[in-house]
């Protein structure tokens, strides 16, 4: 449930608890090679500040987590919707799907 959620600090400790080490490191390797939280300042020309957040890192992460679920297709559905085809196009070799 945790994973479903995104809740990736639920779900490792739960993971973890049930001795599944190949699911804590890769929620350990989505946490650490994506980019969600980090915000660049931006300013407009009247020199307001405002926070935007990193998009694509978002949609890779969303995207790791629908792969480690079991949902491959909707993983590569979310890459293409966010402008990371060869994101997408590696997902299909990871998981041998050599007809995509």
């Amino acid at each position: 449930m945790a994973t479903t959620a995104q809740e990736l600090n639920s779900a490792e400790e739960a993971y973890a608890a049930v001795n599944e080490l190949d699911k804590v490191l890769y929620l350990q390797y989505i946490k650490v090679n994506t980019e969600l939280g980090n915000s660049e300042v931006v300013t407009n020309d009247n020199d307001n500040q405002f926070y935007v957040q990193n998009i694509p890192g978002r949609a890779e992460r969303t995207a790791e987590v629908m792969m480690m679920t079991g949902a491959v297709e909707e993983a590569e559905n979310i890459l293409l919707r966010n402008g990371l085809p060869l994101k997408a196009i590696m997902v299909n070799i990871h998981t041998h799907n050599w007809n995509r």
